[in-house]
């Protein structure tokens, strides 16, 4: 109930994400577009700190939805 009003009172951002099933999967983000609030890019360089390809991006006025794959340690795609 507290994550739900505390999400009302931020502005209505959201962000969900996908979490892989194994380390050589993909993630999803879905994030909506506010002003001051992480961008899905910025999501995904969290989550994957050996960088990532972009496998499809997806945007409109109020949304974003990026799938990434994460590169393993020495920076090559994983495939």
């Amino acid at each position: 109930m507290f994550v739900l009003v505390a999400a009302l009172l931020g502005g209505c951002m959201t962000t969900e994400s996908v979490p892989p099933a194994k380390g050589d999967d993909e993630y999803v983000f879905a994030c909506e577009k506010v002003a001051g609030e992480p961008s899905c890019e910025t999501l995904a360089e969290h989550a994957c700190p050996d960088g990532f390809e972009t496998l499809s991006s997806e945007q409109d006025f109020e949304r974003k939805e990026l799938r990434v794959r994460c590169n393993k340690a020495d920076g090559s795609p994983y495939r």
